[in-house]
């Protein structure tokens, strides 16, 4: 039976659809899977195809063993997504946005997003499985997520292993096109004249059909995206390497690397620069304007450009043993750095107003959503990826390694700044001095 001639395919789910999709994903993983090809020498293998119930790594303990010659390995796991960059995605697709950067934008942030929170422990995310949830699935789309998916795997040397595919029409809504007579939310809907009228002439007899609908109604294209990495982190023998702040002290420095903009956090207020009326999106940016502000770029390229891979970057880093601590910044801002402090008994002292400027997009965010200069360094990364956590004589050899790294997805140099310092506070409070010079006292969030 054809998509087309099934039944079950007009209640949304169509397995014809799901099959190609499935088809371009096994194709990911073949392209990925020579990214761990340095892994089999350690005793680590992959399956020789996937779609299977559940596909993974085979590894041979005793050579595991005799390769790596540590007494424990770590295998850190991390769960992670886009947000609602999907749906600027397809807003993008929709008024034919064409980039190939752009279109795989979301691909590669599915990948940063899990790769820089592995990166964390010092570990290398080398699995990664990705789930897709549709209002129907798209193969166009689905080749923009694996442009991006390779790009990222590629970046941080990890294998697309599998995933999973959910049509969940009911559920999963997206930005609805123009040309719909009424919008109610992002709900697009065109009546026909002709059968309202009978519609509503035999409902005030009573009786009408109650399945007659006399309007089409369009949800759009939309789609989430998530996903799952396991990491491979050999614990160094030497304890004053291990990243799990057991070794920061008060007065080591704190380093800011660049982000390439809003990431992958704080998408929905992003989304409120963008006038979009079938959506529900009033902003003040046309989203096919070029803008001065961001280089020539329209609102919508600003947003999807990629989150940064720092996975390889930290690997690096961590071989040199100079790095004591390192925090991915995501949602929350600077409270992620409580995530390695607050337990330990310290604070932080940062200085943002004497380090390269954040990137204009959050300037036109905070002043068209009138979201408080405090909040914004809760809510967003404001131009810091990543923190690391260095001692003092280590700062000049990290920052000179760091500005000295090409960047894969962007193809520039990583850009590091000082931006503070730890302190002794029992309390876990963040000083914060923010662009504008006004300052801040951030208590621990938990």
């Amino acid at each position: 039976m054809t998509s087309k001639d099934s039944v079950y395919a007009r209640f949304g789910v169509d397995f014809g659809k799901e099959h190609d999709v499935v088809e371009i994903f096994k194709a990911l993983f073949r392209a990925t899977k020579g990214n761990v090809a340095d892994l089999e020498a350690l005793g680590i293998t992959l399956p020789t195809d996937i779609g299977f119930f559940s596909d993974g790594l085979e590894i041979d303990v005793a050579k595991l063993h005799g390769a790596l010659d540590v007494k424990r390995i770590s295998m850190p796991m991390g769960t992670d997504g886009a947000g609602t960059k999907p749906l600027v995605h397809t807003l993008y697709r929709m008024l034919g946005g064409d980039d190939e950067l752009h279109r795989a934008s979301v691909g590669i942030d599915t990948v940063a997003m899990v790769a820089n929170d592995v990166a964390c422990g010092g570990g290398r995310v080398v699995a990664l499985n990705d789930y897709v949830a549709w209002t129907n699935p798209n193969v166009e789309i689905t080749r923009d997520l694996a442009e991006g998916l390779l790009i990222g795997a590629n970046a941080c040397k990890s294998v697309i292993i599998g995933g999973e595919n959910a049509s969940l029409r009911e559920m999963v809504r997206g930005v609805p096109p123009p040309g719909h007579q009424l919008y109610v939310g992002n709900v697009g809907l065109t009546f026909n004249l002709r059968a309202l009228g009978r519609w509503m002439k035999d409902r005030l007899k009573g009786d009408y059909d109650p399945s007659m609908i006399p309007f089409d109604y369009d949800v759009g294209q939309g789609y989430d995206i998530s996903a799952t990495g396991i990491g491979l982190y050999p614990h160094p023998e030497n304890d004053d390497a291990v990243l799990d702040g057991r070794n920061i002290k008060a007065g080591d420095v704190i380093i800011g690397i660049r982000s390439s903009g809003v990431h992958c956090n704080g998408i929905s207020a992003a989304r409120q620069l963008i006038d979009y009326a079938p959506a529900g999106w009033y902003g003040p940016l046309n989203p096919e304007r070029h803008i001065p502000q961001f280089d020539g770029r329209t609102i919508l390229e600003e947003i999807l450009t990629p989150t940064l891979i720092y996975n390889n970057l930290i690997e690096a880093l961590n071989e040199t043993e100079q790095l004591r601590g390192v925090v991915n910044i995501t949602g929350e801002g600077v409270h992620n750095l409580e995530r390695l402090l607050h337990q330990r008994g310290f604070g932080a002292d940062l200085d943002f107003s004497n380090v390269e400027q954040p990137h204009e997009i959050f300037d036109v965010i905070q002043s068209h959503t009138k979201i408080p200069i405090r909040e914004m360094y809760e809510d967003f990364n404001m131009g810091q990826g990543m923190y690391l956590v260095v001692r003092e004589e280590d700062v000049d050899a990290v920052l000179g390694q760091i500005n000295e790294t090409a960047n894969p997805i962007l193809g520039e140099t990583y850009k590091a700044e000082v931006l503070g310092h730890v302190c002794n506070d029992g309390a876990g409070r963040i000083n914060v001095t923010a662009h504008n010079k006004q300052r801040f006292e951030y208590e621990p969030a938990a």
